[in-house]
């Protein structure tokens, strides 16, 4: 119930902006075998220079906007991270949930 609530609270954050679902639905999925990642993961339309250690993206889009909106909070208990794919879609963000990091 827990993750259910968190997952809520970031639907009503969205959605409160503005944002709309794709398809109108919220997909969920499990995963077995090995280690699962910790911490909610979210992905934007982007490209990572190793070299720099840099993530570029467009800064005025809504999944700028997103980031930008994520720079400098803080989520108790949880660890976000924000990482840029060349093959995300526009205007587009993808939200992970996993297990939170144990105390």
């Amino acid at each position: 119930m827990e993750g259910w609530k968190y997952a809520q609270d970031w639907y009503t954050m969205f959605h409160n902006a503005g944002w709309r679902l794709k398809d109108n639905i919220i997909n969920t999925f499990s995963a077995g075998g090995g280690e699962l990642p910790t911490g909610t993961r979210a992905s934007i339309l982007g490209t990572w220079n190793d070299v720099a250690k840099q993530a570029t993206f467009d800064h005025e889009s809504p999944e700028g906007q997103f980031v930008a909106c994520m720079l400098g909070k803080v989520f108790p208990g949880d660890t976000v991270a924000v990482t840029p794919y060349p093959d995300m879609a526009k205007d587009t963000v993808t939200i992970l949930i996993y297990p939170q990091p144990s105390n």
